[in-house]
């Protein structure tokens, strides 16, 4: 008369809180990883913005350095140009900065997966 009245047994509430806990653990690990995936964003974000930054100066130095005269009459040692040394030093953290960008962005496309240590950069 009352229509139909599941019964509450132990082995159905153990059921129940195993569902639970597992829908909550797979909304913290989302969130874990989309929390994880914006932190590598804003890291590849600032690894181009510094490869970008030490391209321009690399492409500046080059420039003052083959413009500016070689006699140094009267000029102090900061006033001098970069030399090529410099220009291929600035060239080789552009493109360190842009490898490690990129292996941000990958790793924000992916953050499950584990993201190595940058080193120095190589000479």
């Amino acid at each position: 008369m009352f229509g139909f009245r599941p019964r509450i047994t132990v082995r159905r509430l153990m059921v129940v809180v195993a569902i639970v806990g597992l829908f909550i653990g797979i909304a913290l690990e989302v969130s874990k990883l989309r929390r994880l995936s914006s932190r590598y964003d804003a890291m590849a974000n600032d690894f181009a913005t510094n490869a970008r930054k030490y391209r321009e100066l690399a492409v500046h130095a080059d420039s003052m350095a083959s413009t500016w005269w070689t006699e140094t009459d009267g000029m102090h040692d900061e006033d001098m140009p970069a030399s090529k040394a410099d220009v291929d030093r600035r060239n080789r953290l552009a493109r360190h900065h842009a490898s490690l960008a990129q292996r941000y962005r990958r790793a924000a496309r992916q953050p499950w997966s584990s993201v190595e240590p940058a080193g120095p950069p190589t000479e």
